[in-house]
């Protein structure tokens, strides 16, 4: 799916952070694909936070993730990851 919808340079830590989050969150995912295309890539960390509801709670797991995946594709810091 990133290969399919993303347009812009990545590097290879940005790549693995948005192939991370996509293969746990499929489906509704456009808005932080359309930002990362946009080149905004300096708000696309914080973007990762929008996807922590399960159901109707935030698990503090998925929180974790997404602050992982986040710091991935910001500093390319694999240590942060899950």
């Amino acid at each position: 799916m990133v290969n399919r919808k993303i347009h812009v340079p990545l590097h290879q830590y940005e790549y693995d952070a948005l192939v991370c989050f996509v293969y746990n969150l499929p489906s509704g995912n456009g808005g932080l694909l359309n930002l990362v295309n946009s080149g905004h890539y300096d708000r696309v960390p914080a973007k990762f936070l929008e996807y922590t509801l399960a159901g109707d709670v935030r698990p503090r797991g998925l929180i974790k993730r997404r602050r992982s995946e986040g710091s991935l594709f910001k500093d390319g810091n694999y240590d942060h990851n899950h």
